[in-house]
């Protein structure tokens, strides 16, 4: 079936919230210029801005990254509003990156208060500054504590184990973590064990209620496979301790 829908890219996060509602109008106007002209235009910010504002989700282009893309995808054909910021905005410059690479045609637009869409221009060639990827979010991490010798007087497992059997969970899930082998001392005695460590990882935000649930769920794992009595995690806010009911 032949892509009719046109992709509206503008820049859009701002620390002023002033601004972003700036960019809001001029972009909504401008789409509405475009449908005005028979144009079949999906708009991301006109939609995804009052959502945001609803529901107090993230204004930052990593929260709606895999979002915005996934229409991108369906569209044939990208506009750039050249507004104020366009050049400097991450989101629209990925947004540029991402059409080359799917090869849609990019059409740029100059936009006048007093007229309005004031040109297209109707080349992809145009030279745009390369800009450093760059992501940030909050800092969140978590670490899960755990043993290698399998219950009181089993095998120790070695930390290749522990990275194998964690790859295979992860490769489900689609996530990200790190493994560092450590050694538990305690009175009378010692053993080998493994961190592994979570972060919340910037370009591809998660809720962090979706990430807590998440890490809870591998600590049950590898307690299991790991026939562990108990293991801890660390989260930022407190320490839990998974032990036998």
């Amino acid at each position: 079936m032949e892509k009719k829908i046109a992709y509206l890219a503008t820049p859009y996060s701002h620390d002023d919230p002033e601004v972003r509602e700036e960019r809001f109008r001029i972009v909504n106007e401008v789409a509405g210029d475009l449908i005005q002209k028979g144009e079949m235009v999906f708009s991301p910010i006109s939609q995804c801005h009052p959502i945001a504002k609803a529901k107090e989700l993230p204004m930052d282009w990593e929260y709606w990254l895999e979002f915005d893309k996934a229409f991108l995808e369906c569209c044939c054909k990208l506009y750039v509003l050249r507004i104020d910021g366009w050049k400097e905005s991450s989101g629209v410059q990925a947004e540029i990156k991402i059409a080359k690479e799917l090869n849609i045609p990019i059409e740029y637009i100059d936009y006048d208060e007093s007229n309005e869409i004031d040109e297209i221009d109707e080349i992809d060639e145009i030279e745009t500054p390369e800009v450093e990827e760059w992501h940030e979010t909050d800092t969140w991490e978590a670490k899960i504590f755990v043993g290698l010798k399998r219950g009181y007087e089993g095998a120790i497992s070695d930390i290749e184990t522990c990275k194998s059997y964690v790859q295979g969970y992860v490769n489900e899930l689609g996530w990200g973590v790190t493994i560092t082998p450590t050694t538990f001392v305690y009175t009378g005695g010692r053993e080998d064990g493994a961190i592994v460590g979570i972060i919340q990882y910037p370009r591809f935000r998660t809720n962090i209620g979706i990430l807590e649930q998440q890490t809870i769920d591998l600590a049950k794992c590898l307690k299991k496979e790991f026939k562990q009595e108990r293991l801890s995690i660390v989260f930022p806010d407190r320490t839990i301790m998974l032990g036998e009911k």
